[in-house]
């Protein structure tokens, strides 16, 4: 699974947004590997809605983060999944969290992945023909229809 990320802030009190898209391999893809979601350690600002947080409020004073984002792997039916979720406004504009979670939900995934690939591919062919012992008794009845066709062609 390829993940790319980048985090955009504009000028002013408007809050850091962070862009991500996940893209699995053509073989994970047709390893049907499952969905795997991780609760991350990015804090989710109050008011993640709001796209922007003034000066000592909200993210920006006293505050304890309480909700984390949660990130998912993409469905082996898509391939991908992108988003975007608001990142809490820092002085710093230092956010290690977030390859942090990345690196979380890889390791989980690759989990998934190592299970999946685990399940080793086989085919299995069959068949069957008719019996000697039925062959035996319905062979002259077989024999006599063949003979009546090849006599009225000759007729």
């Amino acid at each position: 699974m390829k993940i790319e990320w980048n985090i955009k802030k504009k000028r002013g009190n408007l809050r850091p947004k962070l862009y991500y898209l996940l893209t699995l391999e053509p073989f994970e893809i047709k390893l049907g590997v499952p969905m795997v979601q991780v609760v991350s350690t990015i804090p989710k600002p109050p008011d993640a809605w709001e796209s922007h947080a003034y000066p000592k409020q909200k993210e920006l004073g006293r505050w304890t983060p309480e909700i984390f984002y949660k990130f998912c792997s993409p469905s082996h039916k898509t391939g991908c999944s992108e988003g975007m979720v608001r990142l809490p406004m820092r002085e710093n504009c230092q956010y290690p969290e977030v390859e942090e979670s990345f690196l979380l939900l890889r390791k989980e995934y690759e989990k998934c992945l190592k299970e999946a690939y685990r399940n080793a591919a086989f085919e299995i062919r069959g068949s069957l023909d008719i019996s000697t012992k039925t062959g035996k008794q319905i062979a002259p009845g077989l024999v006599a229809v063949k003979m009546l066709k090849i006599a009225r062609h000759a007729a």
